[in-house]
């Protein structure tokens, strides 16, 4: 193997005794701080690192696309991008409680003629083989010398150059993979035209060689690439187009088995909210789409550029949960998501994604406990949620729905003594049952709207996670499922409300609880 040099150039490593093992002790992590003092920080949701300067004032590191989620050796792994040129890398043992450590990636090898600016988009692969890996290590394939043009072609004017760069870890034992390195000389060759975003590798059934789908000389659509360098430094066109009819994005490929099925396949094509599905012949290395694209987030450009994966070399044995993780931008300084598991709702035919279930440990109130309401006609209940906590919640409601009750729901972030003035309304609207007892139902959240289905015998389930600026809203187990994100939380404005708008009373089961700080302690 060429030399190598490290991702995390320079930076002292933190001992692989403390990288994890890292209770909260007496002082706050500097990510949690008061609502008086920085209201828009979230408490629970990813963001990047926060820093004391000199005279004494946090400085939050920007924080943008999402590049990579996994599970390894007992711990869980989270990489994004902070403004580009750098994939920042936080690590938790239960998907709830975080730390960060050095960057996986940053500029260089230094003095060198490549990747003098450091890394743009990419995702994380398993693939069997590569550097005498086993399917089981981590590689990273990613757009190196990010903003760096290549002429004629160019790419995109994104920053994402038809350009790519394999990286793995320093040492595969170290379960939390504090140091990476570049294969050098780099970046990859290409035998024709190249690609960018480059997406998941993994080994072809039909010959000694790997595959990688990715983006077409840095345009659309989803290309399928060959290599037979087990170092990954040299790829081929070998099909145009790999999913039929084409279709592609501008983030790095996520093509997967969907979960809890038996021949159904996924890949993005947009930046990780909305997915096509359809079937994959190994024998071919091809996927031929079913026609219909399955979002598991309707806000647009609020969740956005997201990683997923479940950890498999092979895309047709993958197996285990499928984790995702999405930017949320917004001006006081870019977040990610909650994270979510991703699954198929067999009753629906439809891909939905919710929050994994270990947010449960960050419960450290309980405000209700299946409480029950009986919503009359035209009134508003206000939740007995104390104001201090009215910003960090957790919210499971379940309304029976009976025929005749046509809009209700949920208000959060809202004032004290009105639902007027939330920052957001979660209404439900129903229509009459069909002769099965389904109904068809739209989810409003604020001005925007989502269609689903609420099937014979179902309740109307509502979770949200509210986490001062952001919202995340998931009806019926994620059918239609919404990020807000703004810079106005106010601890004044954190109640929440039920409200029904129909002539006929629904009965509310509410549990909500506070949330604790999601960070080990600095």
């Amino acid at each position: 193997m060429a030399a190598a040099q490290t991702g995390a150039r320079g930076r002292a490593l933190v001992p692989l005794a403390m990288a994890v093992v890292i209770s909260l002790g007496a002082a706050d992590p500097l990510p949690c701080q008061p609502a008086e003092s920085e209201p828009n920080w979230p408490t629970f949701h990813i963001m990047n690192n926060v820093t004391r300067q000199p005279d004494g004032t946090l400085k939050l590191r920007p924080l943008n696309d999402a590049n990579g989620i996994f599970y390894y050796k007992g711990i869980y792994h989270v990489m994004n991008q902070a403004g580009g040129g750098v994939w920042t890398h936080v690590v938790s043992k239960d998907l709830a409680h975080w730390a960060h450590i050095p960057d996986a990636l940053d500029a260089g090898p230094q003095n060198s003629t490549w990747d003098k600016f450091g890394p743009c988009d990419g995702t994380v692969s398993f693939p069997n083989g590569p550097y005498g890996f086993d399917g089981t290590v981590p590689i990273i394939m990613y757009g190196p010398d990010c903003a760096q043009p290549i002429p004629p072609s160019g790419g995109l004017g994104l920053g994402d150059a038809p350009r790519v760069e394999p990286a793995i870890p320093a040492d595969p034992s170290d379960p939390y993979l504090t140091e990476w390195v570049k294969t050098q000389p780099g970046p990859v060759t290409f035998d024709g035209p190249p690609c960018s975003f480059p997406g998941r590798v993994w080994k072809s059934k039909n010959g000694n060689y790997w595959n990688m789908v990715c983006a077409y000389d840095g345009k659309s659509p989803w290309a399928r690439y060959t290599s037979t360098d087990p170092k990954l430094m040299e790829w081929k066109l070998a099909e145009h187009n790999f999913t039929s009819p084409p279709t592609g994005s501008l983030a790095g490929a996520l093509f997967h088995k969907v979960p809890g099925t038996e021949d159904l396949f996924m890949i993005n094509t947009d930046t990780g909210s909305t997915f096509a599905l359809g079937t994959y012949d190994s024998t071919n290395e091809r996927m031929t789409l079913q026609g219909h694209y399955e979002s598991i987030d309707r806000s647009g450009e609020t969740y956005h550029w997201a990683a997923a994966g479940n950890n498999g070399p092979d895309p047709e044995t993958d197996t285990g949960r499928f984790l995702t993780v999405a930017w949320v931008g917004i001006r006081s300084g870019s977040i990610l998501s909650a994270i979510r598991s991703i699954s198929y709702d067999n009753k629906t035919a439809q891909l939905v994604g919710y929050p994994v279930e270990e947010y449960a440990l960050l419960h450290n109130a309980t405000f209700a406990d299946k409480t029950s309401y009986a919503m009359a006609a035209g009134t508003t209940k206000s939740l007995p949620i104390p104001p201090a906590a009215g910003g960090a919640l957790d919210l499971d409601l379940s309304f029976d729905a009976p025929p005749g009750a046509t809009s209700f729901g949920v208000a959060v972030r809202a004032p004290a003594t009105s639902i007027v003035g939330a920052a957001m309304v979660i209404n439900i609207t129903l229509a009459a049952p069909d002769a099965q007892g389904n109904r068809e139902a739209r989810a409003y959240f604020n001005g925007n709207f989502a269609g689903l289905q609420v099937l014979s015998g179902e309740r109307v389930d509502i979770r949200v996670l509210v986490d001062r600026p952001i919202v995340e809203i998931f009806v019926m187990g994620g059918r239609a499922a919404h990020t807000f994100a703004d810079t106005t939380f106010n601890v004044a404005n954190a109640s929440v409300w039920l409200f029904n708008n129909g002539p006929v009373a629904p009965t509310a089961t509410v549990s909500a609880w506070g949330m604790e700080c999601g960070w080990y302690a600095d």
